[in-house]
């Protein structure tokens, strides 16, 4: 169980540092037999070394923990993500706590969310790591180019 958490915990850092790589145009990248990205057969392109170095640290300092605080090692880093990843005021939304008796949430809307326009968004993570917190980025996205306000929901 803890080696699926920490695997999780590695692929949900990834998800940070791979979707700048995954949703950019793929023209100037190619497969190398290795199966690693390489940019025109120059080797590991500066952005694939970032991603595991970043990773190889996740795992790192997970496993560190002694194994009862692995998991909420996971968690923390998760939550926290990549050094440097904006709050939600830098990315130009705003938040509003939902004090419920059985659930914790928020709503986060920008400017461009239209009044009556919701969604309700439910963050990955295999209901063990995650939050509202460590899918911001995604939440914040959400909110200005749909155009919705987003009541993201805090479980596990």
């Amino acid at each position: 169980m803890l080696a699926i958490t920490i695997t999780i915990a590695v692929a949900l850092g990834a998800g940070y540092v791979g979707a700048y790589f995954y949703l950019r145009p793929r023209e100037h990248i190619e497969s190398s037999s290795d199966g690693a990205w390489h940019n025109g057969g120059d080797g590991q392109t500066p952005e694939n070394a970032t991603a595991s170095r970043l990773l190889s640290d996740l795992q790192r300092r997970i496993l560190a923990a002694p194994v009862h605080r692995q998991l909420d090692i996971a968690r923390q880093l998760v939550d926290e993500g990549i050094e440097g990843t904006p709050s939600y005021a830098d990315l130009g939304v705003t938040v509003q706590a939902v004090d419920g008796e059985s659930f914790d949430a928020v709503w986060v809307s920008a400017e461009s969310s239209r009044p009556t326009a919701r969604l309700l968004y439910l963050h990955g993570g295999a209901y063990a790591l995650g939050s509202v917190q460590s899918h911001r980025l995604l939440i914040a996205a959400l909110a200005k180019q749909a155009g919705v306000a987003v009541l993201a929901l805090n479980y596990r």
